[in-house]
């Protein structure tokens, strides 16, 4: 497989994974909205944030055919501030966990694994900085 074509394969992953964002922050908005689930506080706002910021960075992929590993780390940085958000907002949700590693593998599977170390560093260093100085976890 040639170069050009890697990019074009990894650059329709990536706009894959800011469609299924997408999908998944307007959904939780236009459910919390509707009441059609039990309210969560704060999440309409944030997933229409996130939203707002996917339908932007889908927008700026769409424009090229390559592969922009800029857009990549902007989407992983903005998970990971979202994420962080959510966890510490909703300290006892321990799905919020589950998120991280999904962006751990999409960093891996997308950017290599530069991107990958980089982003499973910072996601254990956001995990344990929330737990200990914002959530008052003990490690005992």
């Amino acid at each position: 497989m040639n170069e050009s074509t890697y990019s074009i394969k990894k650059n329709k992953l990536l706009k894959l994974v800011i469609v299924l964002s997408l999908v998944y922050s307007s959904l939780l908005a236009i459910l919390d909205t509707f009441g059609i689930t039990p309210y969560i506080e704060y999440r309409v706002p944030l997933m229409t944030f996130y939203a707002i910021c996917n339908i932007i960075l889908l927008y700026v992929v769409t424009k090229s055919d390559q592969y922009n590993a800029n857009v990549l780390k902007i989407v992983l940085i903005l998970a990971l501030v979202v994420f962080s958000t959510t966890m510490v907002i909703y300290p006892k949700s321990d799905i919020r966990i589950m998120w991280y590693f999904f962006t751990i593998m999409i960093a891996y599977f997308i950017g290599g694994t530069k991107t990958g170390n980089i982003t499973a560093i910072a996601s254990a260093i956001l995990i344990v900085m929330i737990s200990i100085f914002i959530l008052h976890f003990s490690t005992s």
